[in-house]
């Protein structure tokens, strides 16, 4: 949601933000039929989202760079430009005129 650009509302739902969620989350105890493994997973994730979160809100179009660069998506739209580019040359030179 944060690389695509759009306007992302971190208010507040039923009295609780997205940040203090995802803190509460990671903050939780080890549950029952929970093992080891998953509860190091879980607390990881949640605290990489709570990390993500603060970072996007100290500055957000740095967060966005870096999440673009991180997922592959900063080189796509060179890609897609100079896909079009490529193929509008071939046509427009290798096509017979008459």
């Amino acid at each position: 949601m944060l690389a695509s650009g759009r306007k992302v509302n971190f208010g507040v739902h039923e009295e609780k933000t997205a940040i203090n969620i995802a803190r509460e989350k990671w903050k939780e105890k080890k549950q029952d039929l929970e093992t080891e493994e998953i509860f190091q997973k879980r607390s990881k994730i949640y605290g990489n989202i709570v990390e993500l979160i603060e970072s996007f809100k100290r500055n957000p179009n740095e967060t966005i760079a870096k999440l673009k660069v991180k997922l592959g998506s900063a080189g796509i739209n060179f890609l897609f430009l100079f896909s079009f580019l490529l193929f509008f040359l071939i046509f427009f030179f290798f096509s017979k005129r008459y």
